[in-house]
């Protein structure tokens, strides 16, 4: 299940009813300050969390209240608060969070009897920077304690049983064990050890050991996953293993029974290349970037052991990330994003990225252009006057993100022949972008685009090298050798006539292998040389008419553009675009 439509009225930057159109789809959002991109993230986080049975939530639409988040320009009266997240269900449900519950118009996140959005919301996430920050912002005399990290942000998102929806959340827990240590204060505010009140205190400190011991048994199943992500945001060569040691959670204090101790989870790093194994404050070891890595290793590996929805049921589940990369390199960010499309844990996930960042945003969009199908851009931009004409507010500037061939396309049908060259020579060199680098990592190679022709000619031999690669990625095997492609000759291989298991396991390990080489040889035949004939012929092709129909769209000249050249133009990107999407 997916977020369809986002409907938010007065609510932060949106004054105005705006509307989101998500399609169900995976969303890539760039804005500038002011452009409402942080309100997007503020409204889906108010929305899921008021499912949670006793969240104060109505103070963000108070406009009485301090920590309200109305929009401040305009009137309730004519513009009633809201947010309305339409689902891709059989029945497309509306649900809608407003304060006036006479006049909702969708099912309500915070019915105690719709159990929807707060299953999504046990298996929603959402991260920004500030939240990764907070990870690493102690002072060098300080350790790194990140328990308030985890009670004011994590809590609230991990349940104490992650296979169970009915399992209450850790923060549930604490508020609880906390409620009833108040409930034992006499009139005088003082606790009693003996009698009835002595019983309850008794169970209440058995409560407390049984919170402590099963947050350990989570924290235990956390810290092997943290480590083998570090090892990809990170180089080999500077790994270091994140030591998470809850030195104290729960613990009332000797001194005052009535007061809690300090709870204490220290964050502190090994790494063996270091004089002393233990580095104990990770904040004056490590730059920001590495300890961006650190802090995000630990937050998407909680993710993983969150609760992913109640077997056979599509249940909705959203990432949202809101400039959570922005202290990483682009190679770094590049990686991040390419764990979240590939990983299992997040397959199910609507991710929803949001980003200031142009760069990053051109960038991924490219990326993510050969999945255009599961993904949809947006560009928010901060209005040049809060105000139009007749004095009234105007909502940021919402436009989504069309594919360059579209683009072109519409140009081409409204006649705006050198609109539309522009963008099939675009959509030409993102293409280029993605064939020779399909994850974006070698952001280097981004420098052969100077010349279109140069970069066209070079396909061929880009598609050779590819195939050669594909040969040696199947022939440079372990179980190769000069011996075994001598047996690999025969037709037929069996074990000699009272071989033993040994032979019999390696005999078979041949004829497994045998048939991986010749099947990989069919396919090649079949499928592989016939698909890059047919890439090859395509980027000839717009070799061809580049200097006919595309540089011409894309430098000032007085020869005319023909419709009948856009058109052959269009064809060949289309065709070169279902060449590399193929490959």
């Amino acid at each position: 299940m997916k977020i369809k439509r986002l409907f938010i009225q007065n609510f932060k930057a949106f004054g105005p009813e705006q509307v989101l159109d998500f399609e169900s789809k995976n969303i890539l959002i760039y804005g500038n300050n002011g452009s409402g991109k942080s309100s997007i993230y503020a409204a889906l986080h108010t929305f899921m969390q008021s499912s949670i049975i006793g969240k104060y939530w109505e103070k963000y639409f108070d406009s009485t209240h301090d920590e309200n988040l109305l929009n401040r320009y305009i009137s309730e009266t004519e513009f009633p608060p809201f947010i309305q997240v339409e689902l891709d269900d059989a029945f497309n449900s509306l649900y809608e969070l407003n304060p006036n519950r006479e006049h909702n118009l969708g099912y309500r996140p915070d019915d105690p009897n719709d159990s929807k959005i707060r299953l999504a919301n046990l298996a929603s996430d959402f991260m920004n920077y500030r939240l990764l920050s907070n990870f690493f912002h102690f002072r060098n005399s300080e350790d790194a304690n990140v328990w308030p990290i985890f009670e004011k942000e994590i809590l609230m998102y991990w349940q104490i049983d992650a296979t169970s929806a009915s399992a209450p959340t850790f923060e549930d827990e604490l508020k609880s064990i906390r409620k009833e240590l108040e409930a034992l204060k006499d009139r005088r505010g003082l606790i009693r050890r003996t009698g009835r009140r002595g019983n309850d205190y008794s169970a209440l400190l058995e409560k407390i050991e049984n919170f402590n011991r099963r947050f350990a048994d989570e924290f235990r199943r956390l810290l092997p996953d943290i480590e083998p992500l570090l090892g990809i945001f990170l180089d080999a060569s500077e790994l270091y293993k994140p030591v998470l040691e809850p030195i104290r959670i729960l613990e009332i204090s000797d001194e005052d029974p009535y007061a809690w101790k300090e709870s204490i989870i220290n964050l502190t790093l090994e790494c063996d290349k270091t004089l002393t194994s233990r580095v104990p404050k990770p904040q004056s070891f490590l730059n920001e970037a590495r300890l961006t890595a650190l802090a995000l290793s630990i937050r998407l590996a909680m993710v993983g052991q969150k609760f992913k929805g109640i077997p056979g049921r599509d249940d909705l589940r959203i990432l949202v990330l809101d400039d959570l990369l922005i202290s990483l390199d682009m190679s770094n960010r590049m990686k991040v994003i390419k764990y979240l499309r590939e990983n299992e844990d997040f397959q199910n996930y609507q991710l929803i990225i949001l980003t200031h960042d142009k760069g990053f945003y051109n960038i991924l969009r490219n990326s993510l252009a050969a999945d255009a199908g599961s993904w949809k851009w947006f560009e928010l931009y901060e209005q040049a006057h809060l105000f139009d004409g007749e004095g009234r507010f105007v909502n940021p500037l919402s436009l989504e993100t069309k594919d360059s061939l579209k683009k072109a396309r519409e140009f081409l049908d409204a006649n705006d022949f050198e609109a539309c060259a522009l963008y099939l020579r675009k959509k030409t060199e993102e293409l280029l972008r993605i064939f020779f680098d399909p994850t974006l990592m070698e952001l280097t190679r981004f420098t052969v685009f100077k010349e279109l022709v140069i970069t066209l000619g070079s396909v061929k031999r880009e598609v050779h090298q590819q195939l050669i690669e594909r040969f040696k990625r199947v022939l440079l095997n372990d179980f190769v050798s000069e011996e075994r492609l001598e047996n690999l000759k025969s037709l037929a291989l069996t074990a000699e006539s009272g071989a033993d298991d040994e032979r019999h396991r390696e005999i078979g390990q041949a004829n497994s292998y045998k048939n991986d080489v010749f099947n990989y040889l069919i396919e090649h035949y079949k499928n592989d040389k016939e698909a890059a004939e047919k890439l090859v012929e395509s980027a000839n092709k717009l070799n061809e008419i580049r200097g006919r129909v595309l540089n011409l769209g894309a430098h000032y000249g007085d020869e005319a553009l023909y419709r009948a050249e856009l058109e052959e133009a269009y064809n060949a990107v289309k065709d070169f675009e279902t060449g590399v999407k193929r490959g």
